[in-house]
């Protein structure tokens, strides 16, 4: 590997970053993916929200996430109230 002064300090750095954990593993071949990227990979996210329990904490979460990111922010708000009433933890939903 050629290093120069240039690319000497990001090699560090990334050097540096490994070492201290705060850069994660790569994932290896065949190893599952989790409902995070499955959500963010789909051509049709409303769809794959029907994999979660309604009512459940990651059911309103990405649904709310869902209705943000498509613009119907009445509903997000909507359903923010709901998840709230059914006692939600407040540091999920703030």
């Amino acid at each position: 590997m050629n290093l120069s002064i240039r690319t000497l300090p990001l090699a560090l750095l990334c050097l540096s970053a490994t070492a201290q954990g705060q850069i994660p593993p790569p994932r290896q071949a065949g190893q599952p993916v989790g409902f995070e990227e499955v959500f963010a990979l789909a051509e049709d996210r409303g769809a794959v929200l029907e994999q979660l329990l309604p009512g459940s904490s990651q059911h309103y979460f990405y649904s709310c996430l869902h209705l943000q990111q498509t613009g119907a922010l009445d509903r997000a708000d909507e359903l923010i109230s709901r998840w709230r009433e059914e006692g939600a933890t407040p540091a999920r939903v703030d």
